[in-house]
C-alpha cells in the first residue's frame, strides 16, 4: 500500500529526526527530496510547522507516517516508538 510521509518544519525534533535516522542534515534531506521531484522518483513530503498540526493531518489521512517528540500529543494515531537503546 502507498505510505504518506508528513515532516516537521525547522523544529529541534525535526533537525534530530533527519540526522539520527538518515544520517543527513536538514539541508542534505531537503535536497535529497528536490533530486527526487527534479527526477520524477518522488514528491517532497509535506511540512507541518507544528507536532499538533503533523499529528491532525496523519489522522485523517490514510495511510501516512511522521514523527513527533515523545512529549508531543498523539491521542489520535497510532504509535510506533523508536528506542535508542
Amino acid at each position: 500500500k502507498k505510505i504518506v510521509f508528513f515532516t516537521l518544519g525547522r523544529l529541534d525534533v525535526h533537525k534530530k529526526f533527519v540526522r539520527q535516522y538518515t544520517k543527513k542534515s536538514p539541508d542534505q534531506f531537503r535536497a535529497f527530496w528536490r533530486r527526487q521531484l527534479f527526477t520524477g522518483k518522488g514528491k517532497i513530503p509535506k511540512s507541518f510547522k507544528t507536532e499538533e498540526e503533523l499529528v491532525n493531518h496523519i489522522a485523517q489521512t490514510k495511510g501516512s507516517i511522521g514523527y513527533v517528540s515523545s512529549s508531543a500529543s498523539v491521542d489520535s494515531v497510532k504509535i510506533i516508538t523508536i528506542s535508542d537503546n
